[in-house]
């Protein structure tokens, strides 16, 4: 625990500006986003994948050039969110590894069941592929990468030594900067939920409630590897399995079983940077 106070006492403090405007476009890009939905005419456009998928990645890309401009004027540089060359290149090349040991492992467990080698449907005509790479590509993980960066890899520290202003206990500041930043991650979801899905109340409690788990079991991930592209597919993965055969929940199930796996022993990966 040590080494993580330390990590996070040595990334500097944002300026209050910087962090006032990430927090107003984390809560007003997504619920005009999902304001969108209230016109007949709008949903049924969006209803076209090809269309939605555009919009997101549009949106998605204003914000990164958004938050390149705040990062340029902040004391916030690309390694304290995780964005070294070496950080990136570690963390895309275990999140790789992990891909394709899954694979394989589901293509033994099909073989071993005698199912046959059967593609995925996601996989089985080059139309297909197509469509599963470009949502993958442009919208699951883009999404990811952003809620990863905000949520967990820039918000957690910069609360965590914002409350280390008033609280000594530097245990008590970070367990409130996790629960403070991944409530807000659960909160910033209710417009999806009102505006797009408008779905039951008991329905938006639940939902919350897991949101606010997946948010917690993120950070852990965090604190743990502190590396904004493994976190990134991990997430996206979670949220969007790419199995090439067996199936989509036993994909998600032995990738999340891997990553857990890989995060306890992160530090003894050889991989590491000094």
């Amino acid at each position: 625990m040590e080494k993580l106070y330390q990590y996070f006492e040595n990334i500097p403090r944002s300026r209050a500006e910087t962090i006032v405007l990430v927090l107003a476009g984390i809560l007003c890009i997504t619920s005009l986003l999902n304001l969108l939905f209230i016109s007949d005419k709008l949903r049924t456009l969006l209803d076209n994948q090809l269309y939605f998928i555009s919009m997101v990645f549009l949106v998605y890309l204003c914000w990164l050039v958004f938050l390149y401009f705040l990062q340029k004027r902040d004391p916030i540089q690309l390694e304290h969110l995780s964005l070294r060359g070496t950080d990136v290149t570690r963390g895309l090349s275990v999140g790789a590894i992990l891909y394709i040991a899954v694979t394989v492992a589901l293509a033994i467990g099909v073989l071993i069941g005698l199912e046959g080698l059967a593609v995925h449907a996601k996989f089985a005509a080059v139309e297909a592929t197509a469509r599963t790479l470009g949502v993958f590509t442009f919208n699951i993980m883009l999404n990811a990468f952003v809620e990863e960066l905000l949520f967990r890899v820039y918000l957690i520290p910069q609360t965590y030594l914002l409350l280390r202003q008033k609280i000594s206990s530097r245990l008590v500041a970070l367990l409130l900067a996790v629960l403070f930043t991944q409530l807000l991650f659960a909160i910033v979801h209710l417009p999806r939920d009102l505006f797009r899905y408008n779905v039951a109340i008991t329905t938006i409690i639940s939902t919350q409630a897991q949101l606010f788990m997946s948010g917690v079991i993120l950070a852990l991930v965090y604190l743990r590897t502190r590396n904004l592209l493994f976190l990134t597919l991990f997430h996206a993965f979670m949220n969007y399995g790419l199995p090439v055969m067996g199936t989509e929940s036993d994909f998600k199930l032995y990738y999340m079983i891997a990553a857990f796996a890989v995060t306890v022993f992160w530090s003894k990966l050889p991989l590491r940077h000094s």
